[in-house]
């Protein structure tokens, strides 16, 4: 018997517009043998199963016979779904899977609705792990002209991934970032912000593009960013630079750098030799490493140029990190570095009130108040360079989007001459009387002598958590061995 019906687009089947021709036979290996190749496009050679209704097989146009299953789902039209190959399946498991699929289809249940919701249930099942999702996030970033910077990437992977990796962004529970946020908080309370953005990156995203619905878990408050007002005087900032050559390795050649140049710490800790131009003194910043996400000139002033180059005086090694203690990787300026230096600056603070007979102390500061130091002071007389100078070397936009649209200028010369004469200044401070308290060479500090003058340096600073955690578990440490005294 023969007999026609209308093609339809159903799942793992190409759409073909014509007519096919369906022969109806109880389907078995020698009813198989027979049937011709369909061609690649156009007429299939169907013979239909007369045991179990809707169940098919044809073969491809390599000759490959391949079992289907077509049916009519509460009135709608004609589907048919591939059920697999002769070698995937036997002729008779592939009927006992049609007349499975012919069972739900009698009790009220779409077979093809149900295996695509499974399959998107065990995409979801990885797809949406936090980790997973992070990735993909980063892969159409960087394909959509909006590449992450290597920086940014790190924080997610330190702030998000490594406490929530393992999470599905759709089912997160307001217990899931409660718990989070704890963590978060014990290791400072500014990770609290950094982390809970991350997470509401990708919440939002994943949102936006409907990979899910928003849940009670994804509703949090991210908390306000604190605006610092920290400002370095120059009797600090130059203690701060002695105490950066006292340092005398290259993390102390990057904290100077960060002082001469305005950059960010990572911008210039990262710094790798490829982005240089030695010969023209000039250094192409990519918008992977920066804030601003676009690609900057940067004219390298004199002292910056040398201080680089005595980071390796063959031209011919010049490759890699610029900054780097072993060769391979780029120097870590994290906190072990910052209490190193603030030794370093309370051995020079106390040394010049001796010399001055004053009694100075040093407020809370971070690497990060460095920006602030050359964007402060030339913004002031005897400089008064104009706020969009200051904002080119800070890698700041100018204006406002409609400015950031129609002016593309990053006055890139303008900058360079101001650094320039930024950097003839603060050669003039270390040059001058009150500089180098002590002498230019002082002896290295004992470890001892370092935790000492470091609890002097910051008595009546804010403590971080990780900080008060370390002293709490010093203190039980102190008492334990009283107990056992």
């Amino acid at each position: 018997m023969v007999e026609s019906t209308p093609e339809y687009r159903h799942q793992d089947c190409s759409t073909v517009t014509q007519e096919l021709t369906l022969t109806k036979k109880r389907i078995s290996l020698s009813t198989i043998k027979p049937i011709v190749n369909s061609p690649a496009s156009g007429t299939k050679k169907f013979v239909w199963d007369t045991e179990v209704r809707g169940f098919g097989v044809y073969k491809t146009s390599e000759g490959t016979p391949t079992f289907v299953y077509q049916y009519r789902f509460k009135g709608g039209r004609s589907q048919r779904t591939t059920l697999g190959t002769l070698g995937e399946f036997t002729v008779e498991s592939a009927r006992t899977f049609a007349s499975t699929l012919a069972h739900e289809v009698r009790t009220g249940s779409d077979p093809i609705a149900k295996r695509k919701a499974e399959t998107a249930a065990a995409a979801a099942e990885v797809g949406l792990l936090i980790s997973a999702y992070f990735e993909d996030y980063v892969s159409r970033r960087r394909t959509g002209n909006d590449p992450m910077s290597a920086s940014q990437i790190a924080v997610f992977r330190r702030d998000l991934l490594a406490h929530l990796g393992d999470k599905r962004l759709d089912k997160l529970t307001t217990s899931d970032v409660d718990k989070y946020k704890a963590e978060l908080f014990a290791r400072g309370p500014s990770m609290v912000r950094s982390g809970l953005v991350c997470l509401k990156t990708l919440i939002n995203d994943g949102v936006y593009r409907s990979a899910f619905l928003r849940t009670p878990g994804h509703v949090f408050d991210v908390p306000k960013t604190g605006k610092r007002d920290r400002r370095l005087t120059d009797w600090e900032w130059l203690r701060l630079l002695e105490a950066a050559r006292d340092l005398g390795d290259p993390r102390g050649d990057v904290v100077e750098v960060l002082i001469r140049l305005g950059k960010r710490k990572e911008e210039i800790a990262e710094l790798p030799w490829e982005e240089l131009d030695m010969d023209k003194r000039q250094w192409r910043l990519p918008p992977e490493r920066n804030k601003s996400g676009k690609p900057h000139l940067i004219l390298l002033p004199n002292q910056v140029y040398d201080i680089i180059a005595r980071q390796q005086p063959d031209p011919t090694k010049r490759t890699g990190p610029v900054f780097t203690l072993n060769g391979t990787a780029p120097v870590e300026m994290g906190s072990q570095v910052k209490d190193v230096l603030d030794s370093l600056i309370h051995r020079r603070m106390e040394l010049a009130n001796q010399r001055d007979g004053t009694s100075k102390r040093f407020s809370h500061f971070t690497i990060h108040d460095t920006r602030k130091i050359p964007a402060s002071d030339l913004a002031e007389a005897p400089f008064s360079f104009s706020r969009d100078t200051i904002n080119a070397m800070l890698l700041h936009t100018n204006g406002d989007e409609l400015d950031a649209t129609y002016i593309l200028t990053q006055l890139v010369q303008e900058a360079g001459d101001m650094v320039q004469r930024w950097n003839d200044h603060v050669d003039q401070q270390l040059a001058g009387a009150k500089a180098w308290p002590g002498g230019r060479e002082l002896p290295p500090m004992a470890p001892t002598e370092r935790v000492t003058r470091l609890a002097d340096f910051r008595a009546g600073w804010p403590k971080r958590a990780d900080q008060k955690g370390a002293e709490a578990s010093a203190g039980d440490r102190k008492r334990n061995r009283r107990r056992k005294d």
